[in-house]
């Protein structure tokens, strides 16, 4: 039985080394991959945390591998006990792993700004901003740090024209900003 434990835990380790290599170096992640696909996949949230996945399949085999092989060699556990042990050493290292990226995605999420982060926000007219909500124009805005330039729109009557200070009043269709021009 310790042949095929020392079997599964050398190669599991090294790719379990090998896979936070590369998630840490972000190499894991997909952005920027155009793929010519036409589906219609219902996946609301792509950050979400599955369980079972290849990454928690390896987690558990290390925890298995390794456990039941302390259980034998060291604490010297019959084979019963020591896979239990393997077993819960492994199932203990997934929900860490769990609560690690639950953790990660979490912070990352508090990051994101939102285009309602922009209400009672300043800014700076990128592109002339047509009166009357006749026409888009773009706006320079700050959202927790970074510079966003958004469509946006004005219900005065005057048009707003580029490099003119504005605030943000309000959001229409989830993209668009109204702002008005503020004088200092």
């Amino acid at each position: 039985m310790e042949q095929y434990l020392w079997g599964i835990a050398i190669p599991i380790t090294l790719i379990y080394i090998a896979q936070a290599i590369v998630t840490f170096m972000g190499l894991d992640s997909h952005d920027g991959v155009s793929a010519d696909f036409n589906g219609d996949l219902d996946h609301s949230d792509s950050s979400s945390i599955q369980l079972f996945t290849i990454k928690n399949a390896i987690a558990f085999l290390l925890g298995l591998s390794w456990g039941t092989l302390i259980g034998i060699k060291e604490i010297g556990l019959g084979n019963f006990l020591s896979v239990l042990l393997g077993i819960g050493l492994g199932l203990l290292i997934v929900f860490l792993q769990i609560l690690i990226f639950y953790f990660f995605i979490k912070l990352e999420r508090k990051q994101i700004p939102t285009l309602q982060d922009a209400i009672g926000k300043t800014g700076t007219v990128y592109l002339f901003i047509p009166g009357s909500k006749k026409g888009k124009g773009k706006v320079s805005i700050s959202l927790r740090g970074t510079n966003k330039t958004l469509d946006a729109m004005t219900a005065d009557e005057i048009s707003i024209p580029t490099g003119s200070q504005i605030r943000v009043t309000e959001i229409i269709n989830d993209s668009v900003l109204i702002v008005e021009k503020i004088d200092y």
